[in-house]
């Protein structure tokens, strides 16, 4: 079986090195489309150069340039150079804060080694942190989002991140580690939150940022709310795990202007 890893990079950098980590042995190729240029029209990628650093001794690794301030413009350069070069059977879509762990593999691949031919994705679950790797999102009720992360290589453009591939089964009991709203300062944070609303096209307003500091991250672990305005269920209260549980990779994570 082949799979491809897709990631679209601007900023981000925070995590990515363990992200590459969790995923490299684990795909025949990793491709990352790398914009100078954010969704909201600002420059300042911070990520490509440690794409480019991370080491590939089995040359894995490829990075293409294509600056955009479109996200589904990233994910059609991304899905043509896959489809042109490689051809595989999935794709993993993954951005540069997510992180895999082994077992979530393992789970994974029985999915995709199993999946009936008419099947054209697969979406999991992810736990969400705010803040820093000890914080997650409560995740009692299941209202977390649940992603798409591998689609059938025609499927990508299908919809944002390939949440328009039909049909798509949910892969229970894969959980990936989203570290969404962890960066190295809060400042970075909002431009995650403002950058996000635009790329995801038809999001809502985004809430009052001011207000949100105040309320949700000067107050984690506790309540939390949603930055979409409309969104207050999806996020109810940021509790604090053991650090054991995480991802190995980053259980030692500290900001770097910290």
């Amino acid at each position: 079986m082949n799979i491809v890893a897709l990631y679209k990079i601007f900023r981000g950098r925070e995590f990515l090195e363990a992200s590459i980590a969790s995923v490299y042995n684990h795909v025949d190729k990793i491709v990352f489309v790398s914009s100078n240029i954010g969704w909201d029209g600002k420059d300042g990628n911070n990520t490509e150069a440690v794409a480019r650093a991370y080491p590939d001794p089995l040359k894995k690794i490829v990075v293409l340039k294509h600056d955009t301030t479109d996200q589904e413009a990233q994910y059609r350069i991304g899905q043509q150079f896959v489809m042109a070069h490689y051809k595989p059977d999935w794709v993993l879509l993954i951005d540069s804060d997510e992180v895999w762990t082994e077992m979530a593999w393992e789970r994974a691949m029985e999915y995709l080694f199993n999946a009936p031919a008419d099947v054209q994705a697969f979406t999991c679950n992810m736990h969400t942190y705010i803040k820093d790797v000890l914080y997650m999102v409560d995740d009692t009720y299941g209202t977390q989002v649940k992603p798409t992360i591998f689609t059938r290589p025609m499927c990508i453009c299908q919809g944002i991140r390939g949440n328009g591939a039909d049909p798509r089964r949910f892969m229970a009991g894969v959980t990936v580690h989203h570290f969404a709203l962890v960066r190295d300062d809060i400042d970075e944070v909002f431009r995650k939150m403002t950058t996000s609303r635009v790329g995801d096209r038809y999001a809502p307003p985004l809430v009052h940022l001011e207000t949100w500091q105040a309320e949700v991250w000067d107050k984690i672990p506790g309540p939390a709310y949603h930055y979409y305005v409309g969104c207050a269920g999806v996020w109810q209260k940021t509790i604090e795990v053991d650090r054991d549980l995480l991802p190995y990779s980053v259980r030692n994570w500290r900001p770097a202007n910290g």
